[in-house]
């Protein structure tokens, strides 16, 4: 498979995603905006549009889950919360800040859309990402267990609509977030990232005044 070739559809395929919505990202488009002349191209090297999704958002996936493990080796025994949460956001900040383009505007896009959430939803599953979340729900034992898995989708929620708002920086382009960006877009990256944090470890321990708090709800909407 050409690098060079596969590249260029995967960054067309982010940035169109990214700015327009995965509505727009049509196997056209993104083929235009690569500059590649083989209409089958797509097709030939991802299979089509639900491989290429899947391969935009596993590109960045495998230096996070590395970075996961790694801290998730290195914990101690009897982590704290804040430590569990930073190894859910800080390596995936790291990717997105080591990186830059557009991917977490365009993971956000995805999970954001109905056709397109279980697909991006496949290259996030595995095992590091499982191990953190198992052993940050085992901490939130304040809760009732449904709730605490609410309280979970929440927070990786808005972690990534944190680190969208980090990438764009200055870029004003794509997904508009004047609330969150007026949170996170006036700090440096680093302390942004250590806003995130502390955001979404206080979504988390936040206490419940709900009338039926352990209504089932799911885990899974999101889990970058």
């Amino acid at each position: 498979m050409p690098a060079d070739a596969t590249d260029a559809l995967l960054d067309a395929a982010e940035r169109i995603g990214a700015e327009q919505g995965l509505a727009a990202m049509s196997i056209r488009a993104v083929q235009a905006a690569s500059g590649q002349r083989n209409n089958s191209a797509v097709q030939y090297y991802f299979g089509g549009r639900d491989g290429l999704i899947e391969a935009v958002v596993a590109r960045h996936m495998g230096p996070v889950n590395e970075r996961r493990t790694e801290l998730l080796l290195g914990l101690p025994g009897d982590p704290s919360l804040r430590t569990l949460v930073e190894v859910l956001v800080v390596p995936i900040a790291d990717e997105v800040r080591s990186r830059p383009g557009f991917w977490a505007r365009f993971v956000m896009q995805a999970m954001l859309d109905p056709s397109t959430t279980a697909t991006a939803q496949r290259p996030m599953e595995n095992p590091a990402s499982r191990a953190v979340h198992t052993r940050i729900l085992d901490q939130l034992g304040h809760l009732p267990a449904a709730l605490a898995a609410r309280r979970l989708t929440h927070a990786q929620g808005l972690m990534l609509l944190g680190l969208a708002v980090i990438e764009a920086g200055d870029d004003d382009r794509g997904l508009v977030l004047p609330v969150l960006g007026a949170a996170l877009g006036v700090l440096d990256p680093a302390d942004a990232v250590a806003e995130l944090v502390d955001m979404v470890l206080g979504v988390l321990q936040a206490p419940s005044t709900a009338a039926s708090p352990d209504s089932a709800d799911s885990a899974d909407a999101f889990a970058p």
